[in-house]
């Protein structure tokens, strides 16, 4: 007697069930006319035709874990997402930048679930290309009008999958070694928003807080400062959403929408927001522990309000990129003497994205005036009763801050010295150079043992 077995595999879940139909096994079998289309593209049709059931695929069941989504190939026919009603809302009316990280975050969510092996430029390009013929609000500036979205887009699909694959993967076991078991910092390059980005505003209250900050505004002379910081405070996480959906090194559009900020001690007001702070006093604590280290270095020190200029100076040349083709690094103070009053519009004047510096501006070999300018607007950083620069550098700082803006190479060892060791928080984890990390090594240590003496005394 023999007898034959059928080996039968079956996926996690599934559950056999005998045949009902007369139909031999073979003629079930769909033809190869019917398995492929008419062009010979044999890539299945996808289940999902909406974020809805692409949402459903991946999570919408217990086995939610187990799931995977449908593999798809985006072609120019493909849809886009069918967003949600406030987002599509926005898109039409072109108040998109209210919204934009809820619609990088819709988009990137769909695409993920339904075409998972998405990835080459030209398919991002098929996307931007799309989205821009449906919605012309999201065109910003750059090679196509939608190469910002698809850059936002792509950037959001990168964190998504490092998540999932973070999810997935089994924990890595803790070396002995503190050096190889500590965690690498966030890779930022100079700015960590520790307030809630949060708004309670509807889109009405948010414009209608602006209006009144240029109403205010425009009072001149008798102009509130309270109510203006106020208005600033509670349009705080609103204002930080629109403006990190700008162009990097843009600071034009924002005075045009927030013209207050042409006052640095307003810029100063959410800078303080942005890092977790009620006062300056910390800063100003760490500055004056900074320039007496760097004084100790130096080997002389300056009397205020020009204490500051040769400690940027040493600094500058100390972290400095070796010299070679181009320019690698510029000061990012600007001393003007003896400029007349019809002048001064003119010296004020900078070229389109040119990166916010410091402009110090003397008379008779007295500061007349600091002002941080870049991308042709300028913004007045003293008062009348502080001319002080280091003053006016910390504006400089929280102009990068608030304004959302990425360090230009020229001034970048100097500003993220000053963030490392002023400002604080997240540490500088841009491009370094060689003196960069020789500098700072030095720094650390000098650093440690002023703040020690100081807590002593």
């Amino acid at each position: 007697m023999s007898f034959k077995f059928t080996l039968l595999l079956l996926k996690k879940g599934e559950l056999w069930q005998p045949s009902t139909q007369d139909t031999p096994v073979a003629d079930t079998i769909p033809s190869s006319g019917t398995a492929a289309t008419g062009s010979g593209d044999t890539t299945p049709a996808c289940m999902a035709s909406s974020p809805a059931r692409a949402v459903t695929i991946a999570e919408g069941s217990s086995n939610a874990g187990e799931a995977s989504p449908t593999s798809c190939r985006l072609t120019s026919s493909s849809p886009l997402p069918t967003f949600s009603p406030r987002i599509e809302h926005h898109l039409k009316s072109a108040t998109e930048s209210r919204i934009w990280r809820e619609l990088i975050s819709e988009s990137a969510n769909f695409y993920v679930c339904k075409y998972p092996e998405l990835g080459s430029p030209g398919e991002y390009q098929m996307i931007g290309r799309k989205m821009f013929s449906a919605f012309p609000s999201i065109a910003r500036e750059g090679d196509k009008e939608w190469s910002f979205f698809t850059k936002c887009l792509s950037q959001r699909i990168r964190h998504i999958r490092w998540a999932e694959k973070k999810k997935t993967q089994p924990p890595k076991r803790q070396s002995d070694n503190p050096r190889l078991s500590s965690a690498k910092a966030p890779r930022v390059g100079h700015v960590h928003l520790l307030q809630k980005d949060v708004s309670s505003l509807t889109a009405d209250d948010y414009e209608n807080h602006l209006a009144e900050v240029r109403r205010e505004w425009s009072k001149g002379n008798t102009k509130n400062k309270n109510h203006l910081m106020l208005l600033l405070s509670e349009t705080f996480a609103c204002n930080q959403q629109w403006i990190k959906s700008l162009p990097d090194s843009k600071m034009e559009p924002i005075l045009q929408k927030i013209p207050c900020y042409q006052d640095g001690s307003l810029v100063i007001h959410d800078f303080l927001k942005i890092i977790g702070e009620s006062s300056l006093d910390s800063i100003l604590n760490k500055m004056e522990i900074f320039l007496t280290v760097v004084e100790s270095l130096i080997g002389t020190s300056t009397k205020e309000p020009e204490r500051i200029i040769p400690v940027i100076r040493h600094v500058e040349k100390a972290t400095a990129f070796d010299k070679g083709k181009g320019v690698k690094s510029k000061s990012v103070i600007t001393i003007k003497e003896d400029i007349s009053d019809d002048e001064v519009e003119e010296v004020l004047k900078t070229g389109d994205r040119d990166p916010p510096h410091l402009l110090v501006l003397k008379k008779g070999g007295t500061i007349a005036g600091t002002f941080v300018v870049g991308d042709t607007v300028s913004i007045m950083c003293h008062s009348t009763s502080d001319k002080s620069i280091t003053s006016a550098m910390l504006t400089l700082i929280a102009v990068y801050y608030v304004f959302d803006l990425d360090y230009p190479k020229i001034y970048s060892q100097l500003l993220g010295t000053l963030q490392s060791h002023v400002v604080g928080g997240i540490p500088f984890d841009g491009k370094k150079s060689a003196k960069f990390r020789s500098f700072s090594n030095v720094l650390d240590k000098k650093l440690l043992i002023t703040s020690r003496l100081k807590r002593t005394m």
